[in-house]
């Protein structure tokens, strides 16, 4: 073990060379070409979409947490209930917009077999977290489940109605493991729910993804940006696995979590242990990452995507020579028909004549004409060719 930690980061150094020295590919060769060309249209959205889905995500970190009880009521998870009554007590007064119009009813009345518990429930914000305090402190095993998977997973993998449950105990702590085993029917809701929204937040970034390295955003500046594809699912399928592991892993037993999971890679959001309220730190950092993966993918685009494969640059040769091909052509069939027409031919030998003579009266100077023809031998010369092949060939 000791000797896998002392390799690790060796190992990591060299992993970041080897992909460093993959993504300069051709790119180190022909800069000066590469840079000289200008971004286009296709270029400044690609970016700007990147950019706007990276300050999405940071802006939802930072600004949209989740909802968390516990932390609105400045508690903390281990709480009694008649702490959490009265700090509930305490927020109603400091908040009586969030108070249903008929009032706070008494505990005996929410007990009453005639009281709608669901509607009082579902009226407002101060009777939802009612209902959490109330679940909390009549299953406190629930406070375990809520901190792992969050209040919209708890809140959508329950029934609104406060009814009798199953079982007493939703939670089997596996000595083996050390983990939080799911072991009745309805708690498997948690995963699913916790499973579909983990994945609809990484959505946006792989749909952008797929999108931007389409042949549709290839330009000339970058032409292999289908290329870098791999490289972009590579990172968004490995967040992707790694946040589903720590989903099923990650202990649900607070205890467990806190004492036992020291080594998981995440951040609080406010400061607060990150793995007691394991949801909200997840959420958070997710997000984050996500943000930084999509700053990142714009510079790995910038320096993937102007590289250029060897077919591209034989394509790239054939386009220029058709073209230079059809210009000939077309210059040839200008000159048919200039040359088929009588008032075009006679213009067209007018004017040859009138260069023809400025040419001869400019060469009549025997100083300048040896200097003109000393410019068409050299022009003509080794060194044309040498100046040429240097443009298109490396320095050796």
């Amino acid at each position: 073990m000791f000797l896998l930690n002392a390799l690790k980061f060796p190992l990591y150094a060299v992993a970041t060379l080897v992909l460093v020295s993959f993504f300069r590919g051709r790119q180190a060769k022909t800069a000066n070409q590469v840079r000289s060309k200008q971004f286009s249209l296709g270029d400044f959205v690609t970016y700007t979409l990147l950019a706007v889905l990276a300050a999405s995500y940071m802006q939802t970190a930072v600004f949209n947490r989740p909802q968390n009880v516990f932390k609105q009521l400045g508690l903390a998870p281990t709480s009694p209930c008649p702490a959490l009554r009265q700090r509930l007590a305490h927020f109603a007064a400091k908040n009586p917009d969030t108070v249903p119009e008929q009032g706070i009813p008494l505990q005996k009345i929410k007990n009453s077999s005639g009281f709608d518990r669901k509607a009082y429930y579902q009226q407002n914000k101060y009777g939802q977290m009612d209902f959490l305090v109330d679940r909390f402190c009549a299953f406190p095993e629930d406070r375990d489940v809520y901190l792992k998977f969050g209040e919209t997973v708890f809140l959508q993998s329950i029934s609104s109605d406060f009814g009798p449950r199953g079982t007493s105990a939703r939670i089997a702590m596996s000595s083996a493991a050390g983990s939080g085993l799911m072991t009745e029917f309805p708690d498997t809701g948690y995963i699913l729910n916790a499973g579909s929204a983990l994945f609809f937040t990484y959505l946006p970034a792989l749909i952008l993804v797929g999108l931007i390295t389409t042949q549709f955003f290839a330009t000339d500046f970058a032409p292999s940006r289908v290329h870098a594809r791999p490289w972009f699912v590579i990172v968004l399928c490995t967040m992707v696995a790694a946040d589903m592991y720590w989903l099923f892993t990650v202990p649900t037993s607070l205890n467990a979590r806190v004492t036992r999971n020291s080594s998981v890679f995440i951040l609080s959001p406010d400061g607060t242990d990150a793995l007691a309220f394991f949801a909200d730190s997840a959420e958070y950092t997710r997000s984050v990452l996500l943000a930084l993966a999509l700053i990142s993918f714009i510079f790995m685009d910038y320096i993937i995507s102007p590289r250029q494969t060897d077919v591209q640059i034989l394509q790239q040769c054939v386009r220029n020579q058709e073209h230079l091909f059809n210009n000939a052509k077309n210059r040839t069939m200008l000159e048919t028909a200039v040359m088929t027409s009588s008032s075009l031919r006679d213009k067209a030998v007018a004017e040859w004549k009138v260069h023809q003579k400025i040419r001869e009266r400019v060469l009549e100077d025997e100083d300048l004409n040896a200097k003109f023809e000393d410019a068409v031998k050299r022009a003509r010369g080794d060194a044309w060719v040498r100046e040429k092949l240097s443009t298109i060939l490396p320095p050796s």
